[in-house]
Formats: C-alpha cells, sequence, structure tokens
C-alpha cells in the first residue's frame, strides 16, 4: 500500500487564496470524475462476483448430482466460498471497493477545503493575517516596559 502524507494532500498556501481557489474547482472535478469512474468499475465487480457465483453455484449443484450425492445449502455455499474463481473475484471486487473509498475520502477532504477556502478569505479580508500597526505612544510603551524587562532579568542573574 502506498504510504500518503495527509498533510501534503490537499494543501492550502494562505499567500496565495486567488490561486487556490482558482485550482479548488478542477481539483474537485478531477477527483469527482475518478469516483464516478471507480463506482462504474466498482459495480461491474459486483456484477462478475454475482456471475462467478451463480455460475460455480450451477456447477457445483450439478457436480453433487452426477455423483449421485446429496448437497444442503451450506455445502453448496461453503464449496462456492472456497473456489479459487469465486475468491479470485472476491478479490478484485475488495481491491476496487478500497480505490472506491480513498476516493470518496478524497472527495470529501476537498469539499473540506473549500469550506477552509471559504473561511481564509474570510479572515484575509477582515485583515486577520495584516501585520501588528502601533501608534507611536504604544511603540514608546512597549521599548519603556521591555527596557524594564531587561533591567529585572540583569538583575536577578
Amino acid at each position: 500500500m502506498v504510504e500518503i502524507d495527509f498533510e501534503q494532500k490537499f494543501p492550502i498556501d494562505r499567500m496565495a487564496l486567488d490561486v487556490e481557489w482558482e485550482t479548488q474547482h478542477e481539483l474537485f472535478r478531477h477527483y469527482a470524475s475518478k469516483l464516478a469512474e471507480e463506482q462504474v468499475n466498482l459495480d461491474g465487480w459486483k456484477d462478475h462476483l454475482e456471475r462467478t457465483r451463480a455460475e460455480l453455484d450451477k456447477e457445483i449443484r450439478k457436480g453433487y448430482d452426477v455423483a449421485g450425492k446429496k448437497c444442503t445449502e451450506a455445502m453448496v455455499t461453503a464449496d462456492i466460498l472456497l473456489h479459487p474463481d469465486y475468491q479470485s473475484a472476491q478479490a478484485g471486487m475488495r481491491e476496487c471497493q478500497s480505490e472506491f473509498l480513498q476516493l470518496k475520502a478524497d472527495v470529501s477532504a476537498l469539499e473540506q477545503r473549500k469550506v477552509a477556502l471559504e473561511n481564509l478569505v474570510r479572515l484575509f479580508g477582515q485583515e486577520y493575517y495584516a501585520q501588528p500597526s502601533l501608534t507611536d505612544k504604544e511603540r514608546e510603551q512597549y521599548k519603556v516596559a521591555k527596557g524594564k524587562d531587561a533591567s529585572r532579568k540583569a538583575l536577578n542573574k
């Protein structure tokens, strides 16, 4: 299985929100399209698994009839589950299902990314990321307080 750095899969550059918004819809459309394709692929695997099960059921029952043995539903089900063709189809479906669920999580993450972008734009509009500005009086008070702190530290040594 491929290791994914979840922190970096859909990063947001706070200083380039315009670019992030321009690419958001493309990212979402790309992953939503992949999700739709994977849904079709998963449905195909489910159909294949059902066909495999039906064919094996028919074949197994026919084998019991030819051998003159009586079979129960549990015996047929057990034989189907243990058959390599069924196990192969089941493994293929599970792999496809895993990919589908990962893409579904990616699409959900992109929806969350959209909300995060909306909130970051809102914060940016409120100058949340702006540099603090001090009046001359506040700057002077800060310098005096900083000087007092330095004096206290020197005396405490």
